[in-house]
């Protein structure tokens, strides 16, 4: 099944998160925002397709970013 940000972001919630991965498409990479406790932007991730990462390893980014905020 292809990855989409609705999928990604669905599963974000399903796990309880409030963070949102988004596209600047201008620049060819991916953030989340409202990430962490202050719901802050989290540093872009450089890939050029949502496809390159699976699911999980979406989820994982984005455990990542609620660390480093909450940290």
């Amino acid at each position: 099944m292809r990855l989409t940000l609705k999928r990604v972001n669905a599963e974000i919630a399903r796990q309880g998160g409030h963070a949102r991965l988004v596209h600047c498409r201008a620049e060819e990479y991916f953030y989340f925002i409202d990430v962490g406790v202050c719901r802050v932007p989290s540093e872009s991730i450089c890939v050029s397709r949502l496809n390159v990462y699976t699911l999980a390893q979406w989820v994982e980014e984005w455990r990542i970013a609620e660390h480093k905020e909450t940290a």
